[in-house]
């Protein structure tokens, strides 16, 4: 679950490796994959565009927590992570550096899974 305060694994190449959720934009109680979130940088690697205490977007792409799929399956990751995004939802990084899950392809853009490195 994300909520307040969480900290988020950033897998795509912006040069940020982790943000702090600020506020997540959904509205509802249960945080899934595809949700919008603000968050603050914590952490990133040296001469990058995007500094420490920056306010960026961000979209879930994958849960720690166990996600029910609709055929009875079940997935999970080992973090959970996210990818940075601009103000109209495009994505900032030219390449994703870890699987995605599927069910984010029916949320958001699928623009996002052409640049990752695997769907599962």
């Amino acid at each position: 679950m994300i909520s307040m305060g969480s900290v988020v694994r950033v897998v795509d190449n912006t040069g940020v490796m982790r943000i702090k959720c600020i506020k997540v934009l959904s509205g509802s109680d249960r945080y899934l994959i595809g949700e919008k979130i603000i968050g603050s940088v914590q952490r990133v690697k040296s001469f990058r565009r995007l500094k420490r205490g920056y306010k960026v977007r961000a979209y879930i792409v994958g849960l720690k927590k166990w996600c029910y799929r609709s055929d009875g399956s079940y997935i999970r990751f080992g973090k959970t992570t996210c990818v940075i995004v601009g103000r109209k939802g495009m994505l900032r990084a030219s390449r994703v550096k870890a699987p995605v899950m599927k069910e984010f392809k029916d949320k958001i853009e699928v623009r996002t899974l052409g640049v990752a490195i695997k769907t599962v």
